[in-house]
């Protein structure tokens, strides 16, 4: 990213979350027009509450990094590299570099295939036990008590 920088003038990230802000700022700092684009209300929805979030938009802004927010990217635009991004509601913007920070989605495929109940992930108990007592899951896959976190640390907080 950071060569990439060197050749181009606008970068949009999409995704506002900790990874996404992070390289928002280093393309920022490396003298990039950056926006972020997320697609929900409030950016870093997991960590923060709306009014910290807020400040920290605020924070960011005074930096000169830009927001769309509640923006669904449709289509990404250009040949042989990005050239711009468009969003649902028809907006366009220019772009030279891309960056795409927006989380994974849990697979379910085997758990599904094994009857093992899923919604956004293989759903867990407190002691990671599926709905099948025999079998037992961690890790991206999983869904605990509403939440899919795709990540193993704050399961073993919870």
């Amino acid at each position: 990213m950071l060569a990439a920088s060197c050749h181009g003038q606008y970068a949009v990230v999409i995704g506002g979350g900790l990874l996404g802000l992070e390289i928002a700022n280093g393309l920022m700092k490396q003298g990039m027009d950056v926006t972020v684009v997320h697609l929900l209300y409030t950016l870093m929805e997991r960590q923060l509450d709306k009014p910290a979030a807020t400040l920290l938009k605020t924070s960011l802004e005074k930096r000169s990094i830009k927001f769309f927010m509640e923006a669904q990217t449709t289509e990404i635009m250009g040949t042989d590299q990005v050239t711009a991004v468009r969003f649902k509601d028809g907006l366009e913007i220019l772009e030279n570099i891309m960056v795409m920070a927006v989380g994974i989605r849990p697979n379910t495929t085997l758990a599904q295939t094994a009857r093992i109940y899923c919604e956004r992930g293989i759903i867990v108990n407190d002691t990671m036990q599926t709905y099948d007592p025999r079998i037992y899951a961690v890790g991206e896959c999983v869904q605990h008590r509403g939440q899919a976190y795709c990540l193993v640390a704050p399961l073993q907080t919870s």
